[in-house]
């Protein structure tokens, strides 16, 4: 069950999430109230203030979601650089202009012009649709690669060493095998990583259905390369056990014909 966990928190980031249905709980009685209010306010005056604090409320969710999500990103281990400094930006981008848009509804009057610019928190941003899947899913692809580059080394270390070995007439072919079939395993888990790159980056906010499409074709994607990229590692595991027997084998000849030629 624990391996099962630690499974779906890499491919998927399922705990963080544990803690932002916490927080979005207090958002969401917050909202509740508001919107009761709205229904029952009596004048214009009396709406605009209820429908600019269900605004502020919906705005702040989204920041302290964002913002709880970039420190979990941007702290996270095994994690390049790069896809850190890439969710930054776009993560800071939307937390500037959600604030800007905050700003601008808290002073706006106009009680339709107020209903357009809530509306366009959602519509405009799409955060939890959008913003964060496709921030989390790059973040694990990005994570998947870096796995994936540490079997390469091994791989070629333990070919390298093969090598040597069958240059001294031993017989690597098993050991051959095992890494030409982790190999293949390594080329599948790439292209599986690149499709669930090209699909997450494809997420448009402008898109909501199509993301949601994209999202699901991205997360399968990285479990294939998951379970591509765990075979490989279970032949490369083979691969240097029985590379070790073929050491060991070839020093106990070796010292067994010193033997005979000292008799």
């Amino acid at each position: 069950m624990r391996k099962k966990i630690i499974f779906l928190v890499l491919v998927f980031g399922f705990l963080p999430m544990v803690s932002l249905a916490v927080m979005q709980t207090s958002f969401t009685l917050d909202q509740g109230q508001n919107l009761k209010e709205y229904r029952e306010a009596k004048t214009s005056e009396q709406r605009v203030q209820k429908l600019q604090d269900i605004g502020e409320n919906m705005i702040g969710r989204r920041i302290s979601v964002i913002e709880l999500a970039k420190n979990r990103f941007t702290t996270a281990q095994r994690i390049s650089q790069a896809i850190k400094d890439k969710i930054s930006l776009v993560l800071d981008d939307n937390v500037t202009n959600l604030n800007a848009l905050k700003e601008d509804i808290l002073a706006g009057d106009d009680l339709e012009g107020l209903k357009t610019k809530v509306k366009s928190i959602v519509t405009g941003y799409r955060v939890f649709v959008v913003v964060i899947p496709q921030s989390r899913g790059l973040v694990v692809a990005d994570r998947l690669g870096g796995f994936k580059e540490k079997l390469v080394e091994l791989k070629d270390k333990i070919q390298a060493r093969a090598g040597e070995l069958g240059g001294d007439e031993a017989d690597t072919s098993g050991v051959e095998a095992l890494i030409e079939q982790a190999g293949s395993k390594i080329t599948e888990a790439e292209a599986s990583l690149a499709m669930a790159e090209e699909k997450f980056s494809s997420m448009q906010v402008s898109d909501a259905s199509g993301a949601k499409d994209l999202k699901s074709a991205g997360k399968q994607a990285l479990v294939r390369a998951r379970e591509s990229l765990r075979a490989a590692k279970n032949d490369l595991r083979e691969a240097a056990q029985a590379l070790k027997e073929l050491i060991k084998t070839q020093a106990q000849s070796i010292e067994q014909e010193q033997e005979v030629e000292q008799e």
